[in-house]
């Protein structure tokens, strides 16, 4: 109970912040007042921006991540000055009559593209989530909102080809993926996904928090990060010492005029391209 109440104490402000301190205190009692409990148990979230409800199982994995979504905004860039060309490629495109296309790689369960659908509200979103039970999550969190959200059970590879979860006695946010000899889970390169869910062939935004399976994206047929304006990715070198998990992504990044930022967990690489695109008045 001691331990509830500093974490609370502790975490209040970043609620107040983010939320307003009426609003703010209480999420702050619904979302971090269940202590260590886990059980599928739905809590029914309402937040004032967003038109539909979000669902956390209650279970610490959730809550989690509902604190870097939302508390936290972790794939927001309104404190870096390159928020600005990211906002003028948007309206950009837009302009142009195409769909910003965002995909969302290890989307657990649903709460990055709710963020990512509420920010950039006319970009379709391809969410791809490997865990089924998270995946079941991921939908219902996401069905709301039609076809600007494509939730997808697979994973994300270098190619197309059959994957599994290797390691499925870990937490909800930790599953990681390998490739497989027999049929099994679908796994899809960045451009297979685009094909697949989209006419168009150009990236606005990637978000890959995938466990360490980045080795593998960037080993091969990664020609679409030249394409893509914005990259958030989290490195798992912390968590596989000594494997080299994010060199094959540096090796293809450095390669590419490009910002790299960091933002709590993530690294976020930022293309050059964004620098010549013209102010718009949209």
């Amino acid at each position: 109970m001691v331990q509830l109440l500093i974490k609370i104490i502790f975490r209040a402000p970043n609620y107040w912040k983010a939320f307003g301190f009426w609003r703010g205190s209480l999420l702050l009692l619904k979302v971090e007042g269940r202590g260590k409990r886990s059980s599928d148990r739905l809590l029914k979230i309402h937040l004032s921006d967003y038109p539909h409800p979000i669902y956390l199982r209650d279970r610490l994995s959730d809550r989690s991540i509902f604190w870097q979504i939302f508390v936290k905004p972790q794939y927001s860039l309104a404190e870096f000055p390159h928020t600005d060309k990211l906002m003028q490629k948007y309206n950009s495109l837009i302009a142009q009559g195409e769909t910003p296309v965002i995909i969302d790689g290890g989307a657990n369960i649903g709460l990055s593209a709710r963020f990512f659908a509420q920010m950039y509200p006319k970009a379709m979103i391809i969410a791809v989530e490997p865990s089924d039970t998270n995946y079941e999550m991921l939908v219902k969190n996401t069905q709301a909102l039609g076809s600007q959200i494509k939730p997808v059970l697979g994973g994300i590879w270098h190619s197309e080809t059959f994957l599994h979860i290797k390691n499925l006695d870990v937490g909800d946010t930790a599953f990681q993926v390998t490739q497989s000899d027999t049929e099994g889970l679908k796994g899809y390169s960045i451009d297979s996904l685009l094909a697949a869910y989209s006419q168009s062939s150009a990236t606005f935004i990637v978000k890959l928090d995938i466990e360490g399976s980045q080795n593998a994206v960037f080993a091969n047929n990664a020609e679409w990060l030249k394409r893509t304006s914005v990259l958030f990715l989290e490195l798992d070198d912390w968590l596989m010492p000594w494997s080299g998990s994010s060199m094959s992504f540096f090796n293809v990044a450095s390669k590419i005029p490009s910002d790299f930022l960091i933002s709590g967990e993530d690294v976020i690489w930022v293309n050059h391209l964004l620098k010549t695109e013209p102010a718009t008045n949209t």
